[in-house]
């Protein structure tokens, strides 16, 4: 679930999505829920935009070094079109499917990670 502050960057009145137009790219990092990713993807879509969610893997240290790990999910084009921007702040950049794929791998991996 996006926390109040989180909707309102999107949904508000002087949201991301009311300044969207047809074709805008925008790239979701946040560590929410699947079905909140997924809602706002199709909040993006409905507005003519396209939507990557692109959460990360890695801490301020790496985040620092540019060496963050990137899950994005997207269509392929999509993720294609924004894989320069998500590289300036990563070593690696992975495509794991189409949106919302993104963060099911985030929670995943922290999953496995905190149960180790």
């Amino acid at each position: 679930m996006l926390m109040a502050d989180d909707k309102a960057f999107y949904v508000g009145p002087h949201g991301a999505l009311a300044g969207l137009r047809t074709g805008h790219l925008v790239i979701d990092m946040s560590t929410v829920s699947p079905q909140a990713s997924a809602a706002l993807g199709r909040q993006i879509h409905d507005a003519g935009g396209q939507f990557v969610d692109a959460p990360v893997s890695g801490s301020t240290t790496a985040a620092e070094a540019r060496t963050l790990l990137v899950m994005a999910g997207g269509e392929d084009s999509t993720v294609a079109a924004v894989r320069p921007v998500l590289a300036a702040m990563a070593s690696k950049v992975i495509h794991v499917g189409g949106p919302g794929s993104g963060i099911i791998m985030k929670l995943a991996v922290n999953t496995i990670v905190y149960g180790n």
